[in-house]
């Protein structure tokens, strides 16, 4: 899309004297595509919580944070296996 506006560019924007059309410009594309994610994230919510109540297959809290436990010290393991 256009160009994305981040922190440093507003910065830079304002020391060259950009146009005002440019900053919009950046902040609706840095908007949509922010838009974009969460609804992406929405929809797979949806779509694995529908999964569950199919299936009925999850993990623990337990079970998912002692895997995480594993990652964070290093420790490359597959994660845990799902169960009814």
């Amino acid at each position: 899309m256009g160009p994305r506006l981040r922190e440093d560019d507003v910065v830079v924007c304002v020391m060259w004297w950009c146009t005002s059309h440019w900053m919009l410009r950046a902040a609706v594309a840095q908007y949509l595509e922010r838009e974009e994610k969460r609804e992406a994230f929405r929809k797979d919510t949806l779509k694995a919580w529908g999964e569950h109540r199919t299936t009925g297959l999850h993990v623990t809290a337990t079970e998912a944070d002692a895997w995480l436990a594993q990652l964070e010290d290093g420790n490359d393991i597959e994660p845990p296996e799902c169960h009814v």
